[in-house]
């Protein structure tokens, strides 16, 4: 009975975070415009100015959701040229990269601030669009 309860709260977890067809192809679509930096670029990239990076796999549902979301909020950046920058960091290739230091990602997705080289803090705010400006316009 316990095996059965076990495979039954794990199928339910992949459930809740598979995302349908539909949603993962807008993130596939949206990823194709999405500005990427891989583990061994981020240093170099982020060493001077401003930078919200999002980590997440693209396997995760969440990230999914959260990834077309991502690429309004790039544009409206780009659109409005405010001195941030955007990228993100695929955890699919680059798992540890994103739970080690100095980022400690421990779920998906997660936005990071970083300040010239040096992590500043986690975004504390939803995953949403008005949001997530709002945060980048206090900086």
């Amino acid at each position: 009975m316990q095996i059965k309860s076990l495979l039954l709260a794990t199928l339910s977890l992949v459930a809740l975070v598979r995302a349908d067809a539909a949603t993962q192809a807008a993130a596939d679509q949206a990823d194709q415009q999405i500005r990427f930096l891989s583990h061994d670029q981020v240093a170099s990239a982020t060493h001077n100015g401003t930078w919200l990076l999002l980590f997440g796999p693209k396997w995760c549902g969440y990230t999914q959701r959260f990834t077309p979301k991502w690429l309004q909020v790039q544009n409206t950046v780009d659109q409005e040229h405010l001195n941030v920058n955007l990228a993100k960091i695929d955890c699919t290739t680059d798992a540890d990269f994103c739970t080690g230091a100095p980022y400690h990602v421990t779920g998906y997705p997660t936005v990071i601030l970083v300040r010239n080289g040096q992590v500043a803090q986690e975004y504390p705010g939803a995953d949403e669009v008005q949001p997530l400006l709002d945060y980048i316009h206090q900086l």
